[in-house]
C-alpha cells in the first residue's frame, strides 16, 4: 500500500479520459450522473485501501467535532459519497473547459475583494489552493470575474495526462509549470510570472517530494504533515499569499479568496511576511490548515485525497 500521495500513478490513462469527455459531450446531465453512480460504485468496492483511509479521514472529524461515530451502514455511505463527488468532479473539470458550465453557475463570496485583490495590474501573490472541491472550475473560469493568469506548479509524472488531455479539448491553454526541484532558474521563472501581474497556484495539501521542506502540524486534532514551499517562495517572491476555494454546493460553484499575508503593514489576522519569515512560516500554515479544516468538516464529501493522510514517510523540518 503506496503511503505517498506520489507513490500513486496517475489512474487516468489516455483510453478513460478520453471516454470520459465522451460522455460529458454526450449525454445530459443526469444520464452522465447515473454513469458515475455506477462506475464509482465500482471504484468503491474494489478500492480497499481508499476506503480504510477515507474511514480514518471519517475517525478523525468525528473525534475532532467530538461526535458519535456512524453505524456500518452510514459510515459507508459518507466514504462513497467521497467516491462519487470525485467522480463529479472530474466530468466537472472537462465541462468547464468545454464551456458547459459557465460564469453564472458560480457564486463568488465577496467578489469587491477578490477583484481588488486579483486585479490586473496589481504585482502577482501566490494562490494556495487544495484538493478539496473543485478549483478547477474558478481557474478556468477566473478570466470571467477578475482577468486572472495564474500559473500552476505541478508535479508532471502525477498529472500530466489529465492536463494535456484539457489543453487539446480547450480553447483557453492551462498555464502549467512542472517542476522536480525547485533551482534557481524555477526561481527567476516565477519571478518573471508574479512581476507580470500572474499568479501562482500550489496546492497546499501535498507534502513535498523527496526532501525536509514539511513541517508537522494538527489537522483535525492529529499531526499531519504539510509542505512549506508555497511559503517559502513567497518569502523569496516578497510576494502576498491568498487561498481560493471553490466547493460545489448544490447546483453552484462557491468561490471565495482569503488574504492571509501580505508585504506591507497589515490588519489583524493577516501575517506580515516580510518580518521574520521562518517564524511566520508556521502562523502562515496555521491559517491555512484552520480554513481548510473549517470547509472538510462542513463538507467532507468534498474531500479527494484518498491516501494514508496521517501516515506519510516524509522528511520533516519539525
Amino acid at each position: 500500500m503506496a503511503k505517498n500521495w506520489w507513490q500513486r500513478k496517475e489512474k487516468a490513462g489516455y483510453f478513460w479520459l478520453n471516454l470520459t469527455i465522451n460522455l460529458v459531450n454526450l449525454l445530459p446531465r443526469f444520464l452522465l450522473k447515473i454513469s458515475i453512480f455506477f462506475v464509482t460504485l465500482i471504484y468503491f468496492l474494489i478500492s480497499k485501501d481508499e476506503r480504510v483511509n477515507l474511514r480514518e479521514f471519517y475517525t478523525q472529524i468525528a473525534k475532532f467535532s467530538n461526535k458519535k461515530h456512524d453505524n456500518f451502514i452510514k459510515e459507508n455511505y459518507k466514504i462513497y459519497r467521497n467516491f462519487y463527488e470525485f467522480g463529479i468532479a472530474i466530468c466537472d473539470k472537462i465541462a468547464v473547459w468545454k464551456d458547459k458550465i459557465k460564469y453564472s453557475d458560480l457564486d463568488i463570496v465577496n467578489i469587491d475583494t477578490l477583484n481588488s485583490e486579483l486585479r490586473s495590474g496589481l504585482r502577482g501573490s501566490i494562490l494556495l489552493v487544495s484538493h478539496y472541491g473543485n478549483i478547477e472550475i474558478a481557474r478556468a473560469l477566473s478570466n470571467s470575474f477578475s482577468k486572472l493568469t495564474i500559473v500552476i506548479l505541478a508535479y508532471k509524472s502525477n498529472s500530466s495526462n489529465f492536463m494535456e488531455m484539457i489543453n487539446k479539448i480547450s480553447k483557453n491553454k492551462l498555464k502549467i509549470l512542472f517542476i522536480d526541484t525547485l533551482d534557481f532558474s524555477t526561481i527567476i521563472e516565477l519571478e518573471k510570472i508574479v512581476e507580470s501581474g500572474g499568479h501562482i497556484g500550489i496546492m497546499g495539501d501535498r507534502v513535498a517530494l523527496a526532501n525536509d521542506k514539511n513541517i508537522k502540524l494538527d489537522f483535525l486534532g492529529k499531526s499531519c504533515c504539510f509542505p512549506m514551499g508555497a511559503y517559502l517562495i513567497a518569502g523569496i517572491l516578497k510576494t502576498r499569499i491568498n487561498l481560493l476555494w471553490c466547493e460545489r454546493i448544490g447546483n453552484k460553484y462557491k468561490v471565495e479568496l482569503e488574504t492571509i499575508s501580505r508585504t506591507d503593514e497589515n490588519p489583524d489576522g493577516v501575517v506580515n511576511l516580510g518580518k521574520d519569515k521562518i517564524s511566520n512560516t508556521t502562523k502562515l500554515m496555521q491559517l491555512y490548515i484552520n480554513s481548510l479544516q473549517k470547509r472538510v468538516i462542513k463538507n467532507p464529501q468534498l474531500w479527494f485525497n484518498f491516501y494514508d493522510y496521517w501516515n506519510q514517510d516524509v522528511k520533516t523540518k519539525i
